[in-house]
């Protein structure tokens, strides 16, 4: 494995680490505040480009809107469908999202 894809590795964990503690510390709130939450990833999960199907047609600079967008996204995803109620709480490990 060569240096620059072995960084991309490090980087990947990192932001799957930090991704995952989001999601515990959504737990931990209360139904009405996790779904104050998801409302405010779910309104800044699809990128406003003004296009008909935002993203389609990458624009210069979108790059970082289009990875900010996937990533709350991700988060929401890892929350969203877990009733607070469920017990016993599956580890956000097997939470992952599949790719």
């Amino acid at each position: 494995m060569n240096n620059g894809s072995e960084r991309l590795d490090q980087i990947e964990g990192r932001l799957l680490a930090q991704r995952r503690l989001l999601a515990q510390i959504l737990m931990t709130m209360t139904e009405a505040q996790r779904r104050q939450m998801l409302d405010w990833l779910d309104a800044r999960s699809v990128m406003r480009d003004g296009q008909e199907d935002p993203g389609v047609v990458p624009a210069d600079g979108m790059a970082e809107a289009m990875a900010l967008a996937e990533e709350y996204r991700a988060i929401a995803e890892l929350v969203a469908p877990l009733p607070r109620a469920m017990s016993p709480r599956p580890p956000v490990d097997s939470l992952a999202p599949r790719d």
